[in-house]
């Protein structure tokens, strides 16, 4: 009886998982051509410049669409939640991440209406952070192992727990909001990271955070039937920090095993999925600073030194672009898949192929562009 009770709930979770991506991958594509219109009406354009690879007028707030689809799918889990018992949702896990997606959304939509200064964006980002923290979300065991080991877990004290948490969320907001360069770059990598989030987080037993992962990433697919080279919109920093706080905050929820904190019982993020599902952007984001810093350049300049500008200069053209950083990734991510089932010794050789993979582009690109 027990048996058949659990595959009752397996298959009832699965039919769950499809009908959340499904619902807000079809709000997305149905809202967009309205906000569309909406953007010319109200002359919410973004312009072609130097730094931008688009050579026409651009409708900047389709990530309004993105959040609208994301939206769908959060309510959808809570009435499942409502109707069909907790075992599909937590809600402390929802109330926390909605609230946190939407004020980080706000910010994003105000620079894009406004044009916030980067210190107050920051400083904006910094307060939705860690008001995540001292509300649960936050990073208190570290996993170093691919196979949940307890003995492979760093406890953290609070300050430290509290640092490296504002760091993972805010420097991941601002990672894929930095890789909104090229159509279609930033929502397909958050699509990629989300499906890969969904995956452990169902392996781990964290099907609301699965839930969630699914939305998202049935949003990204959804905005990008009109983001993709052409584009005929732009997500606009109210969908990248949607996004970038998303994975963030997910991966912190998701791709975590059971932990102790002291006598309790915590979430321990495991360090070694989460890097290599969200490789690009970390390995990106972090080369940038350090350039930027050591020319004496404040971290917030802008200017062409990202990936998948550089992949532009040696000639390739945007769609090739992206498809090569959309394969990237899903190595990557396969490789986080890879590791659940082998032994420690190719464990050990993972990390360091992988930076040696993205050392040995960067190479190619300073030795072998196209002038």
């Amino acid at each position: 009886m027990v048996q058949y009770s659990l595959i009752f709930v397996n298959h009832y979770i699965s039919t769950i998982y499809i009908l959340i991506f499904t619902v807000s991958l079809a709000t997305t594509i149905f809202t967009i051509p309205y906000i569309e219109k909406l953007g010319h009406d109200f002359k919410l354009i973004d312009l072609p410049n130097q730094r931008k690879q688009h050579n026409k007028p651009l409708v900047r707030v389709g990530g309004i669409g993105i959040l609208a689809g994301y939206l769908i799918a959060y309510f959808g889990i809570g009435l499942s939640s409502y109707f069909f018992g907790n075992f599909i949702a937590k809600e402390e896990f929802l109330i926390l991440t909605g609230t946190c997606l939407i004020a980080i959304f706000c910010i994003g939509f105000a620079d894009d209406i406004i044009r916030l200064s980067p210190w107050t964006r920051l400083a904006s980002e910094i307060l939705v952070a860690s008001y995540a923290w001292f509300n649960g979300m936050r990073i208190q065991v570290l996993d170093l192992s691919f196979n949940t080991d307890i003995s492979n877990q760093i406890i953290l004290i609070d300050s430290i727990s509290f640092i490296i948490t504002i760091l993972w969320l805010v420097g991941l907001t601002n990672a894929i909001n930095w890789m909104d360069g090229l159509d279609g770059l930033a929502a397909g990598l958050a699509a990629i990271s989300c499906l890969y989030i969904a995956f452990f987080s169902n392996y781990f037993n964290n099907t609301t955070i699965a839930c969630l992962a699914l939305g998202m990433s049935g949003s990204c697919l959804g905005f990008l039937r009109y983001n993709i080279n052409p584009a005929r919109i732009l997500m606009g920093d109210g969908g990248s920090y949607l996004l970038g706080f998303g994975v963030a905050s997910l991966s912190i929820l998701g791709c975590a095993s059971k932990g102790f904190n002291g006598n309790s019982e915590a979430l321990a993020m495991n360090i070694p999925i989460c890097f290599l599902i969200l490789f690009v952007p970390i390995v990106d984001m972090t080369k940038v600073i350090i350039t930027r810093v050591s020319k004496g350049i404040s971290p917030f300049f802008p200017d062409r030194n990202h990936i998948h500008h550089q992949l532009i200069n040696l000639g390739l053209t945007q769609k090739k672009a992206v498809f090569l950083i959309y394969t990237i990734s899903i190595w990557f991510g396969g490789l986080a898949l890879f590791t659940l089932n082998i032994g420690s010794s190719i464990k050990l050789f993972l990390l360091p192929s992988s930076l040696l993979l993205y050392i040995l582009l960067d190479y190619f690109y300073k030795h072998y562009r196209i002038r």
